[in-house]
């Protein structure tokens, strides 16, 4: 029997949108904010976004977001002690890191923190050691393994505040509007430090950081990364980030229009049928929020804002370029025993070329397949179709047939 369904946003969806500058990601493991896509971030596009590894599915955003991470502060470290720098993932970061004390720590926030919680950089003596030598001051010569001078604290703090600059400088100048989120909330010594992480009860992500041949480590303590962000730090790495020449401007991506996912008790989503109404919490398309414009590889690039709804054509306008793995942080704040459904309705062909020009405010048009113009995903699969209807003045989906199973569950 067809019945109407009132279905709810994801736990947190609302507080993690407004948190992330226009984002569907509430941590920022998960999300590359910038206002043009670079070459590397293309590229990214063409692969999928969630890969399988150990008997799972891994997103890649946490890796995404740490290549991207270390390619910038490899080059913003290198300017600032004019030597060659290198930072990669240790083979096994977590014995890497048990012998090695921790020296010196960098406290900073950025809107994408989950909660707004503070995250920490933390540097072990060796790679403390490496950057007042290379400083070349008269006092680099650290005291033991686990203790530093006020004068060699003063070099790590300048080292630090150098690189910052350096990077602010290279985002304005790529993107003179970008906002300046990242904010140092302080220094840290190995006392403080001691202090500081009694608090932590997560794993951090462990760096080896090379600095004209010699080696150190550095921990990074995220708030909001979750285990499989940590596993996905062991994936193989991606391509090395391609020149813009390497980058096939004719390549091409298809686009949807996700609708604001659905929460629903999986024994819900189990007896829904052709007939049954899913309500979307709102009276018009346009005033729908939270919608997304993904790929078909699992990427989501922007926000979206419904401008014209037609038969056969839907009329988005675009928010800034914003790159992340669609539906993460919905599904990762599920409400125990629910199960994600995403309205997906549209589809364009763009370039990568075209997406280079990507401006936000620019219109999108998305043609609709007339006969079934709304997919329902689940897990980021189709499992049914459907078309938007009104009940009792609100803004519905109809199914036209009962779910199938995704295909992961198909086998």
């Amino acid at each position: 029997m067809a019945s109407a369904i009132q279905s709810s946003p994801p736990p947190a969806a609302a507080a993690a949108a407004a948190a992330t500058s226009a984002s569907d990601n509430g941590d920022v493991a998960a999300s590359i904010p910038t206002r043009v896509p670079a070459p590397w971030q293309l590229a990214a596009l063409t692969r999928p976004a969630r890969v399988s590894a150990a008997g799972t599915t891994l997103s890649r955003a946490a890796r995404l977001w740490l290549d991207w991470t270390l390619q910038v502060a490899a080059e913003a470290l290198g300017r600032a002690l004019e030597r060659p720098v290198n930072v990669e993932i240790p083979a096994d970061p977590q014995s890497a890191a048990a012998a090695s004390p921790q020296v010196f720590g960098v406290a900073f926030a950025h809107p994408a923190l989950s909660g707004g919680a503070e995250g920490l950089i933390v540097v072990d003596a060796l790679l403390a050691r490496a950057i007042v030598d290379a400083l070349e001051s008269d006092f680099a010569n650290l005291r033991g393994n686990c203790g530093i001078s006020d004068a060699e604290m003063g070099l790590l703090e300048y080292a630090t505040l150098a690189s910052v600059d350096h990077v602010l400088r290279d985002t304005t100048a790529s993107a003179p509007d970008a906002p300046r989120a990242f904010a140092l909330r302080g220094f840290l010594d190995a006392g403080e430090l001691h202090e500081r992480l009694k608090e932590q009860t997560r794993a951090p992500g462990v760096l080896k950081v090379r600095i004209a041949g010699r080696e150190g480590l550095l921990r990074l303590y995220i708030p909001g990364w979750q285990a499989p962000d940590l596993a996905a730090l062991a994936l193989p790495p991606p391509p090395p980030p391609p020149a813009a020449a390497s980058v096939n401007p004719a390549t091409a991506l298809t686009l949807r229009l996700a609708l604001p996912p659905l929460s629903l008790p999986a024994d819900e989503v189990a007896r829904l049928q052709g007939g049954d109404v899913l309500l979307l919490g709102a009276t018009e398309p346009q005033s729908l929020s939270d919608c997304r414009l993904v790929t078909g590889t699992g990427w989501s690039i922007a926000s979206a804002t419904i401008v014209r709804n037609a038969a056969t054509l839907l009329t988005v306008r675009c928010g800034p370029f914003d790159l992340g793995v669609w539906n993460e942080s919905a599904v990762g704040s599920a409400v125990p025993g629910h199960q994600v459904l995403t309205p997906v309705v549209g589809r364009q062909a763009l370039t990568l070329d075209q997406l280079q020009r990507w401006q936000a405010g620019a219109t999108l048009d998305l043609p609709k397949h007339l006969a079934a113009p709304v997919e329902l995903y689940l897990d980021n699969q189709p499992i049914a179709a459907g078309e938007l209807v009104r009940v009792e003045g609100e803004l519905a989906l109809r199914l036209l047939h009962g779910p199938t199973a995704p295909a992961a569950e198909r086998g």
